[in-house]
């Protein structure tokens, strides 16, 4: 039997993302607007400062990767014939109308860092979307990186000081100021504005020039259409954001709120930089005319920002000209600072409604978390959703094949959001070494819980404290001497099980192995658990037994279905199944705590006869007539805080045995019995041992001793055990940061609060541990030599492995060795077909065919 050890109950994804769907088909309409591809998309250079071309090419490129998304725009021609562009991104969810962030960047030529800022915030909201979804969940965003691209390059190639843009002005004066061309208060302020000759000049009227008209037609149809809330125009150097007004000194109407939002971009850019930024009004001090950030807000937009970034970094001062090793962390620094701003004013301005407002607070609630594990990759999760779209796909029977792709695609560790639930995928050997081996981590994933009103608060469900307890007082049931004691069951009862499979050993009848040994392995965990016979072989089927069947299958049903593992749904959804479960649990609690007090009144007669007259038993009765010892007789003396365990608490022991102990290890030996059936020279190799070791006598009762002999039968074992873990993950709940370290991740904390979900099935068989993982090879367990003993984990491993490993490999032998000794098992019937439900199954059972060995062939 697989016992208690730290085996989810669910599959890898399918159950990871339990989430209280009441009907996934309304989910799926949801789902369906939602849907996109994966995209690598193109990388942006941030070691090197873009031309104009390359500028283009890059953002053709991200629109191409990221079509559901992006929608790049011609909107004006500048007098050198160059076209400027702005890119509109949404979420791609479909929905018109949102509320939009306009960003531009470049109106001044020489300020070459302002288009690598917006490239860069284009970057985050696109390829890192997954962190910034909040930001795009009731708002689109348009960003036009170069306003003034003629300028640009004739500052790169001629003039690094040139600001304006390259329109010819007459007495071969060139340039208009694009940030002083704006219809607010033009051509007022300080007299160089007026000047043709001069980097000021306003231009010969407002809106004179194109690239000022395409700034102006995109403010104008996003206020005119109700869209337009927060307007940001990039420059450099000064370290300081600007609020309305400009041109004069009045305050603006909604002050407060400008202020509190230049407020927090100066804050947050000062503490990425480490440079001291200001927030102001310059209308104050020094007025003038014709700006964007001005034009914007008297336009209709309720928030306009001119944001400068720095222009020096420690003791280095660059003025507009960052060196290019700068760009991508002055090009973070200015992000961390809009997106600051832009989740303010979000805040401020929020989707009229209460859902959407507080969609956008929690998934920026998880902002920190997110951040945690930037540095994992994982599928593409929508805000507030998550992983939705993963639901669709799984089920038992696609859960192997689609985690698959899943771990191709984006590696052995990774990261999924279930609404607000953080979940860490790992069939890493190197992170789940120390995840398994910690001694902090311990608490199981809460999907365990399902099983509660069965199983209580015993070994499987437990930590803390009772945990602890609990596990030290069930260790030593599986001491060599109890041990030697339940091998006498294994040989009883398996012979019960070789009788009843004569039935279809004619050689041509293929069947289904599995539930013959579903009921041995019933009968042996209820004698050695209980020390009771429920003859679940012998057609003479018990209440007893045919409620732990019943409840089995029923908690692999709702475990599959995810509004179901919520006992409230399942009660509400499914009254009269939640009738018949509260019965099947009440028949399996009424007859364990019958029998617990059956086996206590009989342990406490016992107690009370004279040690002498004990002493008196000849050893022919100690051996013929003693009683075997069983876990509840271990149970039943033991003692916790100074006090006996109560009835309740054994039958919590009692019961997670009788679950966790014939399922699994039923799986186990099915799986093992179809390989066999299907490597003859594996079959023959272990026929030879079995009976070397065993010989042909059927009545000589089969020892421990003898089942220790049998090596090569250990390595069969442990290759079906290695491609076919019956429990197939592990999960944990972190109740702390979990730290690890990672050769190729390096340091990383997984915050308190995320479940992390150890894929064994992945772990054991990949190429990295396993090498020709898809073959059957018994013969790799010959040395024991392995990359680390954490990589084979079908009992888990660590300080929650499982506690009855010893037992079930003993048991596992003794089946397996009678099965082969009496029949030649044949490769009929179909392939398996493995499914992921409680324990891993196959969808097609466990189809094969038995001979009966002659005489000769087991004499030979």
């Amino acid at each position: 039997m697989l016992l208690p050890r730290d085996n989810t109950l669910c599959a890898l994804w399918a159950l990871l993302l339990s989430i209280t769907l009441v009907n996934q088909s309304a989910a799926f309409g949801v789902a369906r607007g939602l849907r996109r591809r994966r995209h690598p998309g193109p990388t942006l250079d941030t070691d090197d400062y873009y031309s104009y071309d390359g500028m283009l090419e890059y953002l053709d490129d991200l629109t191409q990767a990221y079509s559901e998304r992006l929608k790049l725009s011609d909107v004006g021609t500048t007098h050198e014939n160059r076209t400027l562009r702005a890119i509109t991104i949404t979420n791609g969810d479909g929905r018109t109308g949102k509320k939009v962030i306009f960003v531009v960047a470049t109106e001044h030529a020489r300020e070459w860092l302002t288009p690598v800022a917006a490239l860069y915030t284009v970057e985050q909201l696109v390829v890192n979307f997954e962190r910034n979804a909040h930001l795009l969940q009731d708002y689109d965003w348009i960003v036009m990186p170069m306003v003034n691209p003629d300028g640009y390059m004739y500052s790169r190639s001629i003039d690094k000081m040139w600001r304006n843009n390259r329109s010819p002005n007459g007495n071969n004066c060139f340039g208009t100021n694009i940030n002083r061309n704006y219809d607010i208060d033009w051509g007022k302020g300080y007299p160089e504005i007026t000047d043709p000759c001069h980097e000021h000049y306003a231009g010969s009227k407002p809106f004179s020039e194109s690239e000022s008209r395409a700034v102006r037609d995109i403010i104008v149809d996003l206020v005119n259409t109700k869209r337009a809330v927060m307007f940001l125009s990039l420059h450099s150097r000064h370290r300081s954001v600007f609020y309305p007004w400009v041109y004069k000194s009045e305050l603006a109407d909604n002050v407060q709120q400008l202020r509190e939002i230049a407020k927090i971009g100066a804050k947050t850019m000062e503490n990425a930089s480490g440079k001291n930024f200001t927030y102001e009004q310059t209308g104050g001090y020094d007025p003038f005319g014709g700006t964007s950030l001005d034009y914007a807000y008297n336009t209709g937009f309720p928030l306009s920002f001119a944001v400068e970034l720095s222009g020096e970094r420690g003791d280095m001062v660059f003025d507009f000209w960052p060196p290019t090793n700068l760009l991508k962390d002055l090009a973070d620094d200015s992000w961390q600072g809009i997106r600051a701003m832009a989740e303010k004013a979000i805040e401020y301005y929020p989707k009229n409604s209460v859902a959407s407002r507080t969609a956008f607070l929690f998934h920026l609630g998880n902002r920190k978390r997110r951040a945690a594990v930037a540095n994992l990759p994982g599928p593409f999760c929508w805000p507030v959703f998550g992983a939705l779209q993963l639901m669709f796909k799984l089920n038992p029977k696609s859960f192997i094949e689609v985690s698959a792709k899943q771990v191709d695609k984006y590696g052995e560790l990774q990261r999924v959001w279930a609404f607000d639930r953080l979940m860490i995928l790992s069939c890493d050997l190197e992170f789940n070494e120390q995840l398994l081996a910690s001694q902090e981590h311990l608490v199981k994933h809460p999907v365990y819980k399902v099983l509660g009103q069965w199983l209580g608060n015993g070994l499987l469900l437990s930590d803390g404290k009772v945990w602890h307890q609990r596990r030290k007082i069930i260790t030593p049931t599986f001491h060599f001497s109890i041990l030697e004691q339940f091998v006498e069951v294994f040989d009883q009862q398996s012979n019960i099980c070789i009788q009843r499979l004569e039935q279809k050993a004619d050689g041509r009848t293929t069947f289904d192995v599995y539930p013959f040994i579903c009921l041995a392995a019933l009968d042996i965990i209820a004698e050695t658990a209980m020390g009771t016979k429920v003859n679940a072989q012998m057609a003479e089927s018990t209440p007893y037994a045919d409620a732990v069947n019943e409840c089995t299958a029923r908690f692999a049903w709702r475990f599959m279905t995810i509004y179901l593992q919520s006992e409230f749904l399942f009660t509400l959804t499914r009254p009269h199944l939640k009738w018949r479960q509260t019965k099947l649990i009440r028949t399996m609690h009424e007859f364990t705590i019958k029998v617990i007090e059956q086996r206590r009144m009989t342990l406490e007669q016992e107690q009370q006869k004279q040690a002498e007259q004990l002493d008196k038993r000849t050893e022919e009765e100690d051996v013929g007539n003693k009683r075997r010892m069983a876990l509840l007789d271990v149970l039943l003396q033991s003692n916790v805080d100074g006090r006996p365990l109560r009835n309740e608490e054994i039958r919590e022991e009692v019961d997670t045995f009788m679950f966790e102990g014939h399922d699994t290890t039923a799986s186990a030996i099915s799986f093992c019995l179809w390989q066999i059936s299907r490597h003859a020279e594996v079959q023959e190799k272990l026929l030879e041992e079995i009976l070397r070791v065993l010989g042909v006598d059927y009545s000589r009762p089969i020892t421990i001793r003898d089942l220790a002999e049998l090596k090569y039968m250990e390595c069969v074992i442990k290759e079906s055990l290695r491609m076919h873990p019956p429990v197939p993950i592990v999960g944990r709940k972190l109740q702390t940061d979990f730290r690890y370290t990672h050769s190729r991740l390096g340091d990383g904390v997984i915050p308190a609060g995320t479940e992390i979900i150890v894929g064994i099935i992945g772990q054991q068989n990949g190429e990295a541990n396993f090498p020709e993982h898809k073959l059957f090879k018994p013969e790799r367990h010959e040395n024991g030599e392995r990359v680390s003993n954490f990589a084979f984990l079908p009992f888990s491993a660590g300080p929650r492995n499982c506690i009855g490993q010893k037992f079930a490999q003993l048991e596992m032998k003794m089946l397996l060795a009678k099965i082969v000794r009496a029949y030649e098992l044949l490769p009929l019937g179909e392939t398996i077909s493995p499914v992921v439900n409680i324990v891993l199954r196959s969808d097609t059972g466990f189809q094969l065919g038995m001979r009966k060995r002659s005489s000769s062939t087991v004499d030979t």
